[in-house]
């Protein structure tokens, strides 16, 4: 097994979905493979935040009703739905293969609606560690982006702490391209988006007042993460600094 097949298969991995001889070639590679086992354990926690946060509807009572009556008649008549598939992966020349009909989800999907994704996709971004695209200072950051991002960027000024800008690269956030800026604040790396911010809703579960601004905050998975709306443009810092130092630099940011 390579690290390219654990990629693909670790949803259905850490959704049960193997048989056990498919789960040991899997689980072999995990022992051997630090990056994937890093992998793995954090789509681990980020289903597990995922599933925490997300309401499901209750079905009325009425409706659930309807529809057992329904499943125990088609059952009757042999029209039932048939139990559901056990993923078997097959082993074909060193590559793994799913059996034929079986959807692979190769990444988690998150609404657009859904409030805590700023906060996740942002971790997600600032972990991968992807190289800059372009270092040096502030104005080329600047003119690097005008017109690679539909809003203006100006990168904030983390000196407090003594905050450096590293460089920047393009990402995304929400399904829209963002800046991806990089800093190092005590040796910490830091990361903040600039994205379009319009028509995104924003909640989380803390909640701040910085500059006459609402400022969010969350932590997920050891990581905080700041984010705010400013004149329509969204701002997301993130790192594993404290929550109290991250609010820090955001007001340094403001007050610019």
């Amino acid at each position: 097994m390579r690290c390219a097949d654990v990629q693909k298969l670790v949803h259905l991995y850490l959704d049960d979905e193997f048989e056990e001889a498919d789960r040991a070639l899997l689980e072999r590679h995990l022992l051997e493979c630090s990056p994937c086992r890093e992998m793995v354990a954090f789509e681990k926690s980020f289903k597990s935040s995922l599933r925490a946060r997300i309401r499901r509807p209750m079905m009325p009572a009425e409706v659930r009703a309807r529809l057992v009556q329904a499943l125990d008649r088609a059952d009757a008549t042999h029209q039932g739905p048939v139990p559901r598939a056990r993923g078997r992966v097959v082993v074909v020349g060193g590559s793994l293969m799913l059996a034929a009909g079986l959807a692979i989800v190769v990444g988690t999907v998150i609404r657009e609606g859904d409030d805590s994704a700023i906060a996740i996709e942002a971790i997600r971004s600032h972990e991968k560690n992807l190289p800059v695209e372009i270092d040096g200072s502030e104005d080329k950051v600047k003119t690097f982006f005008a017109g690679r991002v539909p809003v203006p960027v100006h990168p904030p000024r983390l000196s407090v702490l003594g905050g450096s800008l590293v460089g920047a690269r393009i990402g995304h956030l929400k399904g829209r391209d963002a800046a991806q800026i990089v800093y190092r604040v005590n040796n910490t790396p830091v990361t903040v988006h600039v994205f379009d911010a319009a028509g995104l809703p924003m909640s989380a579960p803390r909640k701040r007042i910085l500059s006459d601004r609402e400022i969010f905050v969350d932590s997920v998975r050891g990581y905080n993460v700041v984010f705010f709306r400013d004149r329509g443009v969204g701002y997301a810092f993130t790192s594993d600094l404290e929550e109290n130092d991250m609010l820090r630099l955001v007001s340094t940011s403001l007050g610019q």
